[in-house]
């Protein structure tokens, strides 16, 4: 089955799922990388939900360790959610780990501003105590555009939003800067 979305084209097929067999559905977008897509089945396909939240939960407690961990599901992922997932859970880390997925994230997917948008909230959301003065070095950056509201609304809209302490402070820079 063809489906045809905003400006691409999906194929949906039928197919049993490679963990346990039942059937499942794949999904490939047209221009998709070429192994991207995967086959879930109604009992895997909130795997990933569950495993993302556990390492919300472990960056909380252990640091290293879930650095680590984070630093490696990026590394090995093959879909967005679990890049954005680990990406969250290093945003909230002052480590070089943060920076080094900041950077990569950027790197592969500096042509899509979708997802760049997704990257510039990730860093205003962030609750680190350097995260004010991130989002107005970001509004130079080449991917942010005063512009487009789209591009105001992922960058400053989620800091005022999102990143309550940052913008609260009782220093009011928060308030000054909006």
């Amino acid at each position: 089955m063809h489906v045809i979305g905003r400006d691409k084209t999906a194929t949906i097929e039928r197919r049993p799922c490679p963990r346990c067999s039942k059937q499942g559905q794949r999904s490939t977008r047209a221009g998709a990388c070429v192994g991207t897509s995967r086959v879930t089945c109604r009992c895997h396909q909130f795997d990933h939900v569950l495993r993302n939240a556990a390492l919300d939960m472990l960056m909380a407690v252990d640091g290293n360790a879930s650095r680590q961990r984070a630093l490696a599901q990026f590394n090995a992922t093959d879909n967005m959610t679990d890049a954005m997932a680990a990406l969250r859970a290093l945003s909230n880390v002052d480590c070089d780990e943060r920076l080094e997925v900041l950077k990569r994230f950027e790197e592969r997917w500096r042509d899509d501003t979708l997802v760049m948008d997704k990257w510039l909230s990730v860093q205003a959301m962030s609750v680190l105590p350097g995260a004010l003065r991130e989002v107005e070095a970001l509004l130079a950056h080449p991917s942010f555009d005063l512009k487009k509201p789209n591009k105001v609304r992922a960058l400053v809209g989620a800091f005022c939003h999102g990143n309550l302490p940052g913008f609260h402070h009782a220093s009011g820079a928060g308030y000054d800067f909006l």
